[in-house]
């Protein structure tokens, strides 16, 4: 089988790092950090119609991981901007004979404030220029008539870190701590976040392509959550050091709990959880500490 990924960001590298061992994978998008640490990335501007036009999607599974916009993103005339790209395409995509467009949207955002495990039905609430950008796109998605996977993940972390990443709860908090640097939070410390291991979130993502699930909406969760003040002992408690935290504001809408099911994707798959949140951090802060030597 063949598999295209859009976009060599954060999640469209992990992604990339799994599935290639088991498909004919490609990793396209734009030169950055992670690209050059695989072996099958190639240089390709995603949204020129020529490039698009000329590339060979020829029955692909398509995963994209592209990222527009930021989740500090407070200008609304961004959504413009991504919807005038993604025209481009889909428009060209329509034509195509692609197996199935598997778009990463945002679990974490879209839904607003919850308080308990919720599934995919949930009345979704998109706060953010981010938030609103993935609703967009999902109802942009459907409506091409193209076979689709939609996945709202929580939050990921570990795997690769970037050196001048700035998003990324848990990784960050680990490098501070590990560089003796202060770390400025822009959230409430009894934030509740859903946080999945990287390596859980690709496997889910594996997962569903070998159960060859089509046309659905699913969360990729760990259905459990831990407040932003958990999450600082955890670091603190692996680490052994004691981080230093200055409150920071931000002009976006901030989600103060959200706690996804994962009851749907267990249910179309044999999907469980190997790392909870302990196990995660740990593993973090060792690989990072081989990092920094």
């Amino acid at each position: 089988m063949r598999i295209k990924i859009l976009g060599c960001g954060y999640l469209g590298f992990n992604i990339n790092e799994v599935l290639k061992t088991s498909f004919d994978c490609e990793i396209l998008g734009l030169k950055n950090y992670y690209s050059d640490k695989t072996n099958n990335f190639r240089e390709l501007d995603l949204f020129n119609k020529e490039n698009l036009l000329n590339e060979d999607f020829d029955d692909c599974i398509i995963i994209d991981c592209i990222s527009l916009v930021s989740n500090t993103e407070d200008n609304l005339d961004k959504l413009n901007f991504v919807k005038e790209k993604y025209e481009i395409l889909f428009n060209v995509l329509k034509n195509k004979n692609i197996k199935r467009f598997i778009m990463l949207s945002s679990g974490g955002t879209i839904y607003g404030d919850c308080y308990e495990p919720i599934n995919e039905s949930h009345p979704l609430n998109p706060q953010s220029v981010y938030a609103k950008s993935k609703y967009m796109l999902e109802n942009m998605l459907k409506s091409t008539g193209i076979d689709y996977l939609i996945l709202r993940p929580t939050n990921p972390y570990g795997g690769i870190f970037e050196p001048n990443k700035t998003q990324g709860v848990i990784d960050i908090l680990v490098k501070s701590a590990l560089e003796n640097k202060k770390f400025y939070l822009w959230a409430d410390e009894s934030s509740v976040r859903d946080y999945i291991y990287i390596d859980d979130f690709t496997n889910a993502v594996k997962k569903l392509i070998d159960f060859d699930i089509n046309n659905e909406i699913i969360n990729i969760s760990s259905k459990s959550g831990t407040s932003i003040k958990e999450v600082i002992k955890y670091v603190e408690h692996y680490s052994g050091k004691k981080i230093e935290i200055e409150k920071s504001n931000i002009n976006v809408p901030i989600i103060k709990s959200i706690v996804l099911s994962n009851d749907k994707l267990k249910k179309l798959t044999d999907f469980n959880i190997n790392f909870d949140i302990k196990k995660g951090i740990e593993l973090e802060v060792l690989k990072l500490k081989e990092d920094l030597k």
